[in-house]
């Protein structure tokens, strides 16, 4: 009865992960046709070319690889917190 429980458990779990995907894969499909035309005329109206639009990814890739860490600002001052409170617990 268990086992009976889980395999239609599965089943359903499984079709339902497949109607997922294909609602979203149509709504990708229809999103890169939409924004493909948008992209061309945005080209045309800021005079940008596809080297550009590469740039703009590296620059956005490099600008999120440097907030993996913590400014160092922030660091410094959770430490100045972190040594008051030491300070107030000490006395």
């Amino acid at each position: 009865m268990i086992e009976q429980h889980f395999a239609f458990w599965d089943n359903d779990k499984y079709a339902a992960l497949s109607t997922f995907l294909q609602n979203h894969y149509r709504e990708a499909l229809a999103a890169i046709q939409t924004l493909t035309g948008e992209l061309f005329s945005l080209e045309g109206v800021l005079n940008l070319t596809h080297a550009d639009f590469i740039r703009f990814h590296k620059e956005e890739r490099s600008y999120l690889d440097g907030l993996k860490e913590p400014p160092v600002k922030d660091c410094v001052s959770v430490r100045y917190v972190q040594a008051l409170d030491e300070v107030v617990i000490c006395q």
